[in-house]
């Protein structure tokens, strides 16, 4: 260690020279689009679309609607996402849906509006969901990008259901504080296939709070957002025995530019206290979804417990909004549900 810290602090001194270039490891070439190389399918924007600020508000919601995406039901195992305008954009998210009456809704907000897509601040004003599941809002997510974020690929026993005759609902969110984008917008979604029908569905809990006030010039103001794993919460309550087994695969924060750290953590029924992710160091412009090395259990009738810390630098309240200038505390965690009552959430039989 002696011997090492002394080459270190020479070279140091020597101004740190470079090395043999002939010892450098070959450089890495980054994909211009595709991520994960070429998709099973290339799904794009119809036509494009040019992002304009209302005034006052820099920011812009609009959902575009792909039709039919596949011919048959398809298991997808990632989704990569390549948005035209990466500069000017906050963030996509791709809501599913096979309901004929909300599909009929979103083309209804469609052909009301000139342009193309339609104006859906927030959320995509219709409800997303799709498969076979009673409770079909947990198969409303394909996926999302984030600034920073590379496409996550779970094991093979795990895929996401694209059902035939399924929309998607593309809601990108742009932000046009950099000015006038130079061209129009016209993102590409690209999904990668199962080969086999997986084991199980994968799908998504939101963990929020939307009713937070950060005071002016406030630095380490925290916020606090639980969730607790319980059918029962939403209209299915079961006997314990009957309920799955629930286990995490993945977890995305988000914040917006005033958040300084993030963190989530799983207290389980009996007080054992799980740690799912800690950011202490938040930076917008490098988010993602972190998919875990081994699934993390999560016991019915567990809490998931997000903590987001704000340095508020304005002079004035800021509250949970859409605007990149509004603030979110927020925690996906993407999840399976085995044996049990899981057939509630479509998961494959």
């Amino acid at each position: 260690m002696t011997i090492r810290f002394q080459t270190i602090t020479d070279w140091l001194d020597a101004g740190m020279p470079q090395g043999d270039p002939a010892d450098l490891p070959a450089p890495v070439i980054y994909a211009d689009q595709w991520l994960l190389g070429q998709p099973d399918q290339a799904i794009s924007m119809h036509v494009g679309y040019f992002p304009v600020a209302v005034p006052d508000l820099p920011d812009r919601y609009r959902c575009f609607i792909l039709p039919n995406v596949v011919d048959q039901d398809r298991w997808v195992k990632a989704v990569d996402i390549v948005p035209g305008l990466r500069q000017f954009v906050h963030h996509i998210i791709l809501y599913l849906t096979d309901d004929p009456a909300q599909i009929a809704l979103a083309q209804q907000f469609e052909n009301e509006d000139p342009d193309p897509g339609y104006d859906c601040w927030g959320g995509p004003r219709i409800t997303p969901g799709a498969g076979p599941g009673l409770i079909k809002e947990a198969g409303g997510m394909l996926g999302a990008w984030v600034p920073g974020a590379a496409p996550g690929v779970p094991p093979d026993s795990i895929g996401t259901l694209v059902p035939e005759g399924a929309y998607i609902i593309m809601q990108v969110h742009y932000n046009l504080d950099a000015g006038v984008p130079p061209s129009p917008d016209q993102g590409q979604v690209g999904p990668y296939f199962h080969t086999q029908h997986p084991k199980n569905g994968l799908f998504a809990l939101p963990i929020l709070n939307d009713t937070f006030e950060l005071q002016p010039g406030v630095m380490d103001q925290q916020v606090d957002a639980s969730l607790k794993l319980d059918l029962g919460s939403i209209g299915f309550p079961i006997p314990d025995a009957w309920s799955p087994k629930f286990s995490a695969v993945r977890i995305g924060p988000h914040m917006h530019t005033l958040g300084r750290k993030i963190t989530a953590d799983l207290t389980q029924p009996d007080g054992t206290t799980v740690p799912l992710i800690e950011i202490d160091n938040w930076d917008f412009h490098w988010q993602g979804f972190y998919d875990y090395t081994d699934l993390v259990p999560i016991p019915y009738k567990s809490t998931i417990k997000a903590s987001c810390t704000f340095d508020n630098t304005t002079d004035h309240v800021v509250r949970w909004g859409e605007s990149t200038t509004d603030e979110m505390c927020l925690v996906y965690v993407g999840f399976i549900a085995e044996g049990g009552l899981a057939f509630l959430l479509g998961n494959p039989l």
